[in-house]
């Protein structure tokens, strides 16, 4: 099947061929093939006559096709002219003449004689046309005199546009200006004179036409530049025309395509910033809904079938409320605003949209699935100034019903506290970058099988007061969430780079470093950018590095992040899949993941003695051999954790019982100058190394 042509190759073939057709026109005006010529000396209907009156000294003969006079003019009172005159017929029906507007060169053949040697030797022509057309009256007062002089001796070959009226002509008659003009249609003769007129000197006169033409072009240089300089603008503003019809239209469809979401189809968050003043202005209800169970889902039935779900759901739900006044933007995978125009939505509307979200559809061989919603409600009133305010506030209702396990809130109250607070947080988040109050600390990992301290994990803390009440994760996420964790993670990796370099003598190649890494980088092309420049500045081999990636996001990875995880293990560092079995990675798509390890959940390592959850680790473990993958336990907090996991095939971990989050001069001095007590020198449950 062949490719469309592109309209760059469109419009190019045009105006090439434009260009080609141009200069075979040029080419043919410019041959032979574009003369016409009319001979008058053959030429039917044409009477040739003598000049003057009739007399016997004036001889005209004709030996076909040439004319010849001769005149006896010796005597100047008998004989005052001498000439040929060739009468061209009227048409019976129109009344006109002939005209000479097709032609615009005469060729002439003619020679011209006398026995005196005072004649000059040139030739007055005469081309006659009628002046008034409303009086066909051939009279003199009524032929207008248009006349060229040459010597034909020298010029076989002269310009229409060479004949100029006589001025004797124009002053005997009183011809108006806007009436002296050359005019060469209705041409009543064309006459050959011996220039003198009345002749001057005594002599006889031989006059000689062997040809005598009117020469022409089918098309003329004027008419081809013509036609030219009019269609050359008439094919580029058509071609603009065109292009302009042909951008507006890609652009709509464009357009279509950047404010639609391609997976489910409804407007994307794009398309939200843009109607954002008409949503202000208008004054909508709006709906913050969340699904659930949308990750459970991708990862029971796949994130098309997902997809198909809530489509066919929502196809449900406008039979039911009024489609034209609903218009939905996706702003996550599983967010949507709902606008509703017109009168709210009642109580009513609401339990029947719970209700027909509830009824799920039914897949075969497979069971009946759902969706699970909350919904947030934002009136008029609380409408904020911006689109990503509405964003974040309506994420924040949602994660406020979720979090209490309501259906349905309305923003108020208790979702602006939380809302207030993240922002206290992200704003003591920023002042502590500004007053260097964020620091290291580094959990040993510990490899057992080798019975050392083999790497360290990268702990972010903080002195600042305000922060003091939050966990580390409570704030990253909050960074996560606020599009700040970027800073943060450049922050943690520059610093743990100058502790590489500070304490490269002692550690060497002898440990891994560890350091959590957003989601969200994978999604930033300059992250990449920015690494790579740290990595040169500080000077860091790769091979110690380990960035570790919470599994979660390897749920929706796509092609384009998968690239940038690559990018970074070509780089030389090694990729952990961190929190492994909080997210919904299936075992086969862990061949597909670009990871070296995974790294147990402390969730499943305090349930270790529950049968369920052995088998499960088991299992982890099990399937992270045969695919080469390092296993990392982390949260281990008892030896008898670390010997069955050990026993179950785990070789390397961290917790409180290895060791606590210490600075890494105590990292040092503790678990590799000294040496760790090892839990298998320990018969304790405490901690390997205490503070």
């Amino acid at each position: 099947m062949r490719k469309p042509l592109s309209l760059a190759k469109i419009y190019s073939t045009i105006i090439i061929s434009a260009l080609v057709i141009s200069s075979l026109f040029q080419l043919f005006v410019f041959s032979d093939q574009n003369t016409t010529s009319v001979s008058l000396l053959t030429k039917p209907g044409i009477q040739y006559l003598i000049a003057g009156p009739v007399s016997d000294k004036k001889q005209l003969t004709r030996s076909n096709p040439s004319l010849s006079l001769t005149c006896d003019a010796r005597d100047l009172n008998s004989i005052t002219m001498c000439g040929i005159v060739l009468l061209f017929p009227e048409n019976k029906t129109t009344h006109a003449y002939p005209s000479f507007h097709s032609y615009d060169r005469i060729t002439a053949d003619i020679q011209a004689s006398a026995e005196t040697s005072r004649y000059s030797g040139k030739v007055t022509i005469f081309i006659k046309t009628i002046y008034d057309t409303s009086n066909p009256s051939v009279a003199m007062e009524n032929t207008k005199y248009q006349a060229v002089k040459f010597n034909p001796e020298k010029i076989h070959v002269f310009n229409l546009n060479d004949f100029n009226v006589e001025n004797w002509w124009l002053n005997k008659y009183d011809i108006p200006y806007n009436h002296s003009h050359r005019d060469l249609n209705n041409v009543v003769s064309l006459e050959v004179y011996i220039s003198d007129i009345p002749l001057l000197h005594a002599s006889r006169y031989q006059l000689k036409i062997q040809n005598l033409a009117l020469v022409g072009d089918k098309i003329s240089q004027k008419e081809l530049y013509q036609w030219m300089s009019a269609l050359w603008p008439i094919l580029i503003i058509a071609l603009l025309f065109h292009y302009f019809l042909h951008t507006r239209i890609l652009l709509k469809k464009s357009k279509k395509i950047f404010y639609t979401d391609k997976e489910t189809g409804f407007f994307n968050i794009e398309k939200l910033v843009r109607d954002y003043s008409d949503i202000r202005e208008k004054n909508f209800q709006i709906h913050s809904l969340k699904i659930i169970n949308y990750k459970s889902l991708c990862e029971k039935i796949g994130k098309k079938t997902t997809l198909d779900i809530i489509n066919f759901t929502w196809h449900r739900c406008t039979v039911e409320l009024n489609k034209k006044e609903l218009v939905v933007y996706r702003i996550d995978d599983d967010e949507f605003i709902i606008l509703k125009e017109g009168k709210p939505f009642t109580k009513k509307n609401y339990n029947l949209l719970f209700d027909l979200c509830s009824l799920g559809i039914n897949i075969s061989n497979t069971g009946q699935f759902s969706l699970d919603i909350v919904l947030g409600v934002i009136d008029a009133e609380h409408i904020p100034e911006t689109a990503q305010q509405l964003i974040e506030n309506s994420k924040l209702v949602t994660s406020y019903a979720k979090s209490h396990s309501q259906k349905l809130v309305h923003y108020g109250i208790e979702p602006l506290k939380v809302h207030r607070e993240e922002l206290f947080i992200l704003n003591s988040m920023k002042k502590s970058m500004r007053t260097d109050s964020f620091y290291l600390q580094f959990m040993p990992i510990y490899n057992r099988k080798k019975k050392k301290i083999s790497g360290v994990e990268t702990i972010l803390r903080s002195h600042s007061l305000d922060l003091s009440a939050y966990s580390p994760e409570t704030y990253i996420n909050i960074a996560e969430r606020y599009g700040y964790i970027k800073t943060i993670d450049l922050w943690v990796i520059e610093e743990t780079f100058k502790v590489i370099n500070q304490y490269n003598d002692i550690i060497g190649q002898k440990l891994r470093f560890s350091i959590n890494i957003s989601f969200r980088e994978m999604l930033d092309n300059s992250f990449i950018d920015n690494f790579k420049k740290l990595l040169k500045i500080y000077n860091i081999n790769t091979s110690i590095l380990c960035l570790e990636i919470t599994e979660t996001f390897f749920v929706d990875i796509n092609p384009y992040e998968i690239r940038n995880i690559k990018e970074l293990r070509d780089l030389g560092c090694s990729i952990s899949l961190d929190d492994f079995g909080t997210g919904y990675t299936s075992f086969p798509s862990l061949l597909k993941l670009p990871a070296n390890e995974i790294k147990i959940d402390k969730s499943y390592v305090s349930k270790l003695g529950e049968p369920h959850y052995d088998i499960l680790i088991q299992s982890f473990i099990n399937i992270a051999q045969i695919y080469n993958y390092d296993v990392v336990a982390e949260g281990i907090e008892t030896k008898e954790q670390l010997e069955k996991l050990y026993q179950m095939g785990c070789n390397h971990f961290q917790g409180y019982y290895i060791n606590k989050p210490a600075d890494f001069s105590k990292i040092i001095e503790n678990c590799l100058v000294q040496g760790p007590q090892t839990p298998e020198m320990s018969d304790t449950t405490e901690p390997v190394v205490q503070y």
